[in-house]
């Protein structure tokens, strides 16, 4: 029995068929992603199930799931795509978090501080530099503010 035959046989002990996927029992990540040690280094589950019933998976390439089941492994419910792929098959299946201005957990600016920043800046000329001062944050983070990129209105 070769190696790889080896660790084919300790995958397949490592899934239960539940409904249509087959979920991984072995260890898993906190995103609920299956993973198991493949020559010194940790493989996600999921790239394993495609590599062994579908071959190499090419560079640059993710394994997503049509079933949305991180812990599947069932090669059925998976599919090569690119990170832009799975950006986009998660924003068009809902699961895109919103963590724009204060829903986001490293915010230091509060909305009414981004507004006076804006004001200060387009009325009173205050500079984008003693604005960063001010607020304690940087000028580029400033720069962003006053043109729109970052914490935008919509």
């Amino acid at each position: 029995m070769t190696t790889m035959d080896k660790y084919r046989l300790r995958f397949s002990r490592r899934w239960v068929k539940q409904g249509d996927c087959h979920v991984w029992s072995g260890a898993r990540n906190p995103g609920g992603y299956g993973s198991m040690w493949l020559n010194g280094h940790r493989v996600s589950a999921h790239r394993l199930a495609w590599m062994f019933e579908r071959g190499p998976i090419p560079d640059g390439m993710c394994v997503l799931h049509h079933c949305d089941n991180p812990s599947c492994v069932n090669v059925e419910h998976l599919f090569l795509g690119t990170q832009a792929d799975n950006a986009r098959d998660r924003n068009a299946k809902g699961r895109n978090a919103d963590t724009s201005g204060t829903k986001n957990g490293n915010s230091r600016l509060s909305w009414s501080q981004v507004i006076e920043i804006r004001r200060l800046y387009r009325e009173d000329g205050v500079s984008q530099a003693l604005l960063a001062d001010k607020y304690n944050v940087s000028f580029q983070h400033i720069s962003r503010i006053v043109l729109g990129e970052n914490w935008s209105e919509t």
